[in-house]
């Protein structure tokens, strides 16, 4: 699902977004993070990469019931959320 509004806010002069995450915004810095995080997240993927990553989220966005959003600091995805029924 997709949100249809989005946050625009700043934060010690870093311009901040809060938004719908779209599978074109995975990168690889962002599996870089999720493999750092890989002790804190139990459900990562061992073999996790650009394309099965852009896959999953891509699932998410064209659910009926989930939704998963992403926090940008200066363009560059920081972290994420979401809700899956």
């Amino acid at each position: 699902m997709e949100l249809e509004k989005y946050i625009l806010f700043k934060m010690n002069d870093m311009n901040c977004e809060f938004r719908t995450l779209y599978g074109t915004d995975i990168s690889q810095n962002y599996l870089n993070g999720l493999k750092d995080q890989k002790n804190f997240i139990q459900e990562i993927p061992t073999n996790v990469s650009i394309s099965s990553q852009r896959k999953y989220i891509n699932n998410i966005l064209y659910s009926k019931g989930d939704i998963i959003c992403g926090l940008f600091i200066n363009d560059n995805l920081v972290g994420t959320t979401g809700v899956q029924s």
